[in-house]
């Protein structure tokens, strides 16, 4: 998973996404690579959460300036929903090894330099 230069290199082609996200999502995978802003919706347990947590960890690994805010209203509530989703897709995929968690401040920081803050409002 590492190139000659040392940096991480990850690869998800189409089969990948779609053993990996909803297929209701699939279509956005192209589509949200570039997208400064993504907006999505539906109800409770589409995977919402799911998708946008994989997203931010394909980001992350493949690009080392990648500066991420995750925002909830209060602050509380955030390690116990966003960051945690975020945490547990990466022990799922078997990604620990790239990432490393902090509590203060709550954020997600990958090897490759990328960040994930969390921030209340």
């Amino acid at each position: 998973m590492k190139t000659e230069s040392g940096e991480i290199e990850i690869v998800w082609d189409n089969n990948t996404w779609r053993k990996i996200v909803n297929k209701s999502f699939y279509p956005l995978v192209k589509q949200t690579t570039n997208d400064r802003f993504v907006i999505l919706y539906g109800g409770r347990s589409s995977s919402k959460s799911d998708f946008c947590s994989k997203m931010i960890i394909y980001k992350m690994l493949n690009d080392s300036n990648w500066l991420g805010v995750l925002m909830r209203n209060t602050f509380a509530t955030i390690k116990d929903t966003s960051y945690k989703a975020v945490k547990d897709s990466v022990y799922r995929m078997g990604l620990d090894s790239f990432f490393t968690f902090k509590t203060s401040p709550l954020e997600i920081e990958c090897k490759t330099g990328a960040k994930l803050l969390c921030r209340g409002m």
